[in-house]
């Protein structure tokens, strides 16, 4: 055989009978086909049985789906023939003297690779002239960076030996695999045979590859092969190329108006150029509208601090950020506040909902956030001038997922240290801006302390990767389990080792000291337990898991002035019970005498408390309790008179057979049985 024509088929039915029609009606015979079918789902493989039966030399050759590249190397693999030429399967041969001057071509100056012209087959299939590459107009002899950037290989014949000699052949892309092929080819061979001839259809209805780029695969390797064809270029200095065709990149980059926010496109890009061998980041950087930092801020009647915690925001020295403050029903004067610093600042956004609490503000916050990391602020807190840089850069240095830093307490405008994150005295003597770490090396704190988060900065690429990545809503201590997910799910954790942040003690409106809702703790402490068991962490927490309980449970047990959190907290503690043995002595007798005391009222007396009165809504809770156990007591007592009615007809049943007539004829063989066993 003189040419191999090679056909990647993945569902391709509308087109494929008029592709290998144009093979076949091409002048020069000597050719075999080997169509690999990869994997299609509609009816390609049907159409090309029939094809075979009108096209008997056509082979057919079937594999799962693993994508065109491959397939065109198995292609490689199997041919016979002299020269290989590719066809898509929705494209066409144009000219069928085509493949008979390209051939003569190449025997003639024994060319490893000849080239022809490519043409457009439009929407109403009219053969148009695409601009991407010189039109060529006469037999010659041209250099390979003549050629132009990396396109287009299918207009081209190449020998096979030149191939397999040179290991060349389709990386495993799922996009972009052309060009990255056609690049080791451009940069291996010493020249080219240009020949005159209208020869390969290109249907842009079918083969309009941007489009197709639909998926984070896709994109990734999109991208991934322009650094492999700016890796091969430059190695070969093909810098003229080399250029072309990194202004190829930018011109994708333009291409769609939605590239501009896509935060997950701009984190490929660092990722696979991060080096910034090419110097396009900082083009990059001015061509994307995506902030650095997008900073959440629930707001609730928080009218006295407000504008000093937005100062300690926008005072800071990074200033590429937006601030999304979720207004959460504020009955006060927060709104006005939030109205005025937005006439003033361009990059804050403010979103209305009626009071649905902190939890759901934080998640309307991280749906609207397009930045590259995420930071959550409260209100009533101060953020030191140089927060957000050094975080930012930690983040940046480290490519981490989560980055933890200190913070220290504020009360009454008086500043108190607090030890929140020790995490230099477990890694001693390291350079934490280029330091990360996993929540096995930190274990402790994992379900100890710090649950807050805005004592922590999380990569937005890292929070999307997982869709229960939010807070529970309408609970309090919803940051719980935020925190918990997170930490156990990142795969870098860094830390910076200093204050950052002050946090307010003293605000009698902020939702952790909201008495009112200390009964959620059960529920986020149920809500923590059943992701441990889903997740496969149980086992490995279930120490901490029940201390952590206790702790939270008891934490509130005073605070909440509530008899039912009291009969709630026996409830729970008495499940305990079995796992006594792995409770901190830290909290074992409080524990204990949780279960030992009689009343509230005598827990209470124990902890120096007043004894307190309920008041209406907590009876209300109480009797619905006591009906409840009421309703369990009753339920109990009649199944305990079904077993004792069951025990008496037992008996009764029991009596009637040892008096029945039948009983007592068989008594002398119940003896010779007795006998006999013995």
């Amino acid at each position: 055989m003189k040419i191999s024509v090679i056909m990647p088929i993945y569902n391709g039915e509308k087109y494929i009978e008029s592709s290998i029609n144009s093979i076949y009606n091409q002048s020069f015979n000597d050719i075999e086909v080997i169509c690999i079918n990869d994997g299609s789902t509609d009816n390609s493989l049907n159409i090309l049985k029939d094809l075979k039966i009108k096209y008997p030399s056509l082979k057919i050759l079937n594999q799962e789906n693993r994508g065109s590249g491959l397939a065109r190397n198995r292609g490689i693999q199997e041919a016979s023939g002299e020269y290989i030429a590719f066809l898509d399967c929705d494209d066409e041969f144009l000219d069928s003297e085509s493949l008979k001057i390209m051939i003569k071509a190449g025997i003639k100056y024994n060319a490893d690779v000849v080239s022809a012209n490519i043409m457009g087959i439009d929407f109403n299939d009219n053969i148009v002239r695409t601009y991407n590459l010189p039109y060529i107009t006469e037999e010659k002899i041209i250099l390979p960076e003549e050629y132009g950037i990396p396109y287009s290989y299918y207009k081209n014949l190449f020998k096979r030996e030149f191939l397999l000699d040179n290991k060349i052949e389709f990386p495993n892309l799922k996009r972009g695999q052309d060009p990255v092929f056609f690049s080791k080819i451009l940069t291996t061979v010493s020249e080219i045979i240009d020949v005159p001839v209208d020869f390969y259809g290109y249907r842009y209805s079918s083969n309009y590859s941007l489009d197709k780029i639909d998926s984070y695969k896709k994109q990734y390797d999109y991208i991934l092969h322009f650094r492999k064809c700016f890796d091969i270029l430059s190695n070969s200095n093909f810098n003229k190329t080399l250029n072309m065709y990194k202004e190829t990149f930018f011109k994708y980059l333009n291409f769609f108006e939605d590239n501009k926010k896509n935060i997950q496109l701009y984190n490929i890009i660092y990722d696979i150029f991060s080096d910034n061998k090419y110097n396009i980041l900082t083009k990059c950087d001015s061509f994307f509208d995506i902030p650095s930092i997008s900073i959440i801020v629930p707001v609730y009647n928080v009218e006295e601090y407000l504008e000093d915690s937005l100062n300690s925001i926008f005072n800071q020295s990074f200033s590429n950020f937006e601030v999304i403050c979720v207004n959460d029903g504020s009955t006060d004067s927060s709104r006005d506040i939030l109205e005025k610093f937005s006439k003033k600042n361009n990059n804050i956004k403010i979103i209305d909902q009626e009071n649905r609490g902190c939890g759901s503000a934080r998640n309307i916050g991280l749906k609207n956030a397009s930045g590259e990391y995420v930071y959550f602020f409260d209100p009533d807190d101060i953020l030191k001038e140089n927060a957000l840089e050094k975080l930012y850069a930690n983040a940046k240095s480290n490519n981490s997922d989560i980055v933890l830093f200190k913070y220290s307490l504020l009360v009454d405008d008086s500043i108190e240290e607090s030890s929140n994150y020790n995490i230099e005295k477990i890694f001693k003597n390291v350079d934490f801006n280029d330091f990360s770490f996993k929540y096995s090396a930190i274990k402790h704190y994992i379900l100890n302390s710090s649950f807050a988060p805005w004592c922590k900065f999380y990569s937005r690429n890292f929070l999307e990767l997982f869709d229960d990545f939010n807070f529970p809503e309408n609970l309090a201590f919803d940051d719980v389990v935020f925190h918990v997910k997170t930490m156990l799910r990142s795969n870098k954790l860094s830390f910076v080792p200093e204050v950052l942040y002050k946090y307010r003690i003293s605000n009698p409106n902020s939702v952790n000291k909201k008495s009112t809702n200390a009964q959620d703790i059960f529920w986020i402490c149920d809500i923590v337990e059943v992701f441990l068991r889903e997740n496969e962490f149980y086992d490995e927490f279930e120490s901490e898991f029940i201390n952590f309980k206790i702790y939270q449970i008891l934490y509130y047990l005073i605070s909440s002035n509530s008899v039912v959190y009291y009969i709630m907290t026996c409830k729970e503690f008495d499940k305990i019970e079995t796992f006594k043995d792995k409770i901190s002595s830290e909290i074992i007798d409080e524990y204990n005498y949780v279960l030992s005391s009689n009343t509230y009222e005598e827990y209470r007396v124990f902890k120096n408390a007043p004894v307190i009165y309920e008041d209406k809504n907590n009876l209300d809770e109480i009797n619905l309790i006591i009906n409840q156990l009421k309703i369990e007591n009753e339920t109990l007592k009649n199944e305990n008179k079904h077993l004792i009615d069951k025990i008496s007809d037992c008996e009764e049943n029991y009596d009637k057979l040892i008096s029945s007539r039948s009983w007592k004829l068989t008594s002398p063989l119940r003896k010779i049985k007795n006998k006999i066993i013995k």
